[in-house]
């Protein structure tokens, strides 16, 4: 065949292709990523913890894929699994997983969930006593009247402590016996912040009797676990002389007693002009050489936990004879 009538097909050929539109190279399809999940630091409660406490163990699990998934937490004690939780989280989502355990020996435990892990440290409870006083008799007592009181901080050896007995040097005189039982002695335990009332009892006026001795208060174990105060109120409402020299109750709301020799009441008291309630204190040994040096006092004037400045510096550089004995974790851990 001759190529002259090939030709319009050839052209009828070329004008197709032209018109035909230019291929596209094949677009790719990027899947989601899997659901990926991070572990996040253990934490434990409380911060000590005593032998006996039950412990919670906490960290938090995010998925950072872009796909929806389900995370088994296992919690390990020293390697061995313990327990597990599952968790099912979007992407970008988390939350939180707490476990619970109890140990019965005092030891380090290794806690590990997925990649995070820390040391569980169990304490045994050992006996421990705190005071700020350095005196066991004393030649001066403090009255505070109404509602108000005395107060003392006091710090734990490492934060968790459980109080058992409460140590106060004091004494009552009543003007009348009927006081005796009709008065009393309110003692509370406060939280740090004293925003907390943790334990309170009232003891009647006859259980502080006689003069200033150490007197026992046993207290249903108490537990803490930071500073905390304990305060006594005495509900003492001095008399004051007029100018007449008629006695009048509500007189200074603060007063110092000195206390006559083996710490008898004065001799205006045991005559029966006045009832009074009063509380040992003494100075520490560093503000009697020098006043201006005046240490850090934990003793302090109050009225329902908070300190209340009695004005003049009456109470800087003293303690009052108050003391605590209890349990708590070893020092210095």
């Amino acid at each position: 065949m001759r190529l002259w009538k090939l030709l319009p097909s050839l052209l009828l050929l070329l004008t197709i292709t032209a018109c035909s539109p230019a291929a596209t190279p094949t677009q790719s399809v990027t899947s989601p990523t899997p659901a990926k999940f991070e572990v996040g630091p253990v934490a434990i409660e409380p911060a000590v913890v005593m032998l006996g406490d039950p412990v919670s163990a906490s960290t938090t699990i995010q998925n950072t894929g872009e796909t929806a998934g389900t995370y088994t937490a296992t919690l390990l004690v020293n390697g061995q699994k313990s327990t597990t939780q599952a968790v099912s989280l979007n992407p970008g989502g988390s939350q939180t997983v707490t476990f619970q355990l109890y140990e019965t020996t005092a030891s380090n435990y290794n806690l590990s969930i997925g990649t995070s892990s820390t040391i569980l440290t169990v304490y045994n409870w050992v006996p421990a006593a705190i005071q700020y006083d350095h005196s066991d008799g004393v030649s001066q007592g403090i009255y505070v009247s109404d509602d108000n009181g005395h107060i003392v901080r006091f710090t734990p050896p490492n934060k968790a402590y459980t109080v058992q007995k409460i140590r106060i040097l004091g004494g009552v005189k009543p003007l009348n016996t009927y006081e005796l039982d009709s008065k009393s002695i309110t003692i509370r335990i406060w939280d740090k912040d004293a925003n907390n009332l943790l334990w309170s009892r009232d003891f009647p006026w006859r259980s502080f009797i006689g003069l200033p001795i150490w007197r026992v208060i046993d207290v249903p174990n108490v537990r803490v676990n930071d500073d905390f105060n304990v305060e006594l109120v005495t509900h003492s409402v001095p008399a004051s002389y007029r100018s007449d020299g008629s006695v009048s109750y509500g007189g200074d709301q603060i007063g110092f007693v000195q206390l006559a020799a083996g710490g008898a009441m004065p001799g205006a008291i045991i005559g029966g002009t006045q009832s009074i309630v009063v509380i040992g204190f003494d100075y520490p040994e560093s503000y009697v050489n020098s006043p201006a040096n005046r240490p850090q006092t934990r003793s302090g004037y109050s009225y329902m936990g908070k300190l209340i400045d009695p004005g003049q510096g009456r109470f800087e550089g003293i303690q009052w004879l108050i003391r605590v004995e209890g349990e708590g974790a070893p020092g210095g851990q």
